[in-house]
């Protein structure tokens, strides 16, 4: 029964993997936010991605209308996208702030969220920064034409691995104990 314990808790360390929390509230001085990013967390390479921002005022100031705010995508620390945070918003709230960009290439982006007041002394200027992991890429070439995954085979096994690893040493583990206790019951 123990031996059954040990292999069902093995299992399912490497059935269900340890997700990485990604909605991390970043602040600068009293504004913070957390940053939401579409689809799951995971942007594909010329594919639309969307960013949402939930931003946090400890001090109440924070008003979005009065916000020279917007939404930075930095390569190698060099800008190469910007845009209004409230555009896509006809009602502005601390909820509503939103994005999109397409990635060009896998690479790591920073995504950088900047404010200041239009209004003097309404709120402290504020930079928010996150580092965004773009390892995937579109499964349609521009021209619309579907390429085929990079790898294919040998991609999905890499994404893999850790799985594939726990699979052969349950496995080992299993047939090991079997051969033990055959071996055992032939000894009595």
């Amino acid at each position: 029964m123990k031996l059954l314990s040990i292999l069902v808790i093995l299992f399912s360390l490497f059935l269900y993997p340890q997700q990485i929390e990604a909605h991390v509230l970043k602040t600068d001085g009293s504004v913070g936010a957390v940053i939401h990013v579409s689809p799951e967390d995971d942007p594909v390479t010329r594919e639309s991605t969307d960013f949402y921002f939930e931003f946090k005022d400890k001090e109440g100031k924070f008003i979005p209308e009065n916000c020279d705010c917007n939404g930075i995508i930095l390569q190698g620390g060099k800008e190469v996208y910007s845009a209004p945070l409230f555009q896509n918003s006809t009602n502005p709230s601390l909820e509503n702030a939103s994005f999109s960009y397409t990635f060009p290439e896998k690479d790591i982006y920073k995504v950088q969220v900047s404010g200041k007041p239009t209004t003097p002394g309404a709120f402290e200027p504020f930079t928010l920064e996150w580092d965004i992991r773009v390892a995937r890429e579109s499964e349609t070439q521009a021209g619309g034409t579907t390429e085929t995954t990079q790898g294919g085979f040998i991609d999905w096994t890499s994404k893999h691995i850790p799985h594939l690893i726990g699979a052969f040493l349950i496995a080992g583990f299993v047939i090991y104990a079997i051969i033990k206790q055959h071996v055992k019951k032939a000894g009595n």
